[in-house]
């Protein structure tokens, strides 16, 4: 029974340890048509999250008179950090605020990716289909979560975020807030 206290104790340890670990972010940029340079998107890095907050202007649309090119609205941030020793860290999801004005027969999806630089061909993406009209937060989990950053050293990290309108009666999805994508740390 004593060792088994131990062990826990032990865990909990590292545990907690890895909980207050933190990035050291280099630089920060973003991109995309739906946060375009000087669209006053702001970035925000803790030792828990990443989020960022598009402009309001960050919507799709569909329906008659709209250009297929306002269907698909893409914001990406790029963080360049420094990953503390002995540490690595992943994400589990990224919950996006969102309204939504779904006409008949539409429906609206809210896609989200990440990768690390380090390994661009590996990849974490997840999609949530709405079909109602309202504000909500989707939390697109991703799942298995298996993309994790190097141990240790330094890396640029890549979150996208897109939102897609699709139909042909008039309707739209519009971020309705900040973006935040918790991280998970891990001892490596």
């Amino acid at each position: 029974m004593q060792f088994t206290f131990v062990s826990l104790a032990m865990v909990l340890g590292a545990a907690l340890q890895a909980s207050a670990q933190s990035l050291s972010v280099v630089s920060s940029s973003f991109s995309g048509n739906g946060c375009p340079q000087g669209s006053g998107t702001t970035i925000s890095v803790t030792s828990g999250s990443i989020s960022y907050t598009p402009p309001s202007t960050f919507t799709a649309a569909v329906g008659p008179g709209v250009p297929v090119s306002a269907n698909l609205e893409a914001c990406r941030i790029a963080i360049s950090a420094n990953i503390p020793s002995g540490f690595r860290f992943r994400f589990a999801q990224t919950n996006v605020p969102v309204t939504t004005s779904t006409g008949s027969g539409n429906s609206e999806q809210v896609t989200d990716t990440y990768f690390f630089s380090s390994a661009a061909g590996t990849t974490a993406t997840v999609t949530t289909t709405l079909t109602s009209t309202g504000s909500t937060t989707v939390s697109n989990v991703y799942s298995p979560a298996t993309v994790w950053s190097p141990c240790g050293g330094s890396d640029i990290i890549n979150i996208n975020t897109q939102l897609r309108a699709i139909g042909s009666s008039a309707g739209s999805i519009t971020s309705a807030g900040t973006i935040v994508t918790p991280i998970t740390w891990q001892a490596c």
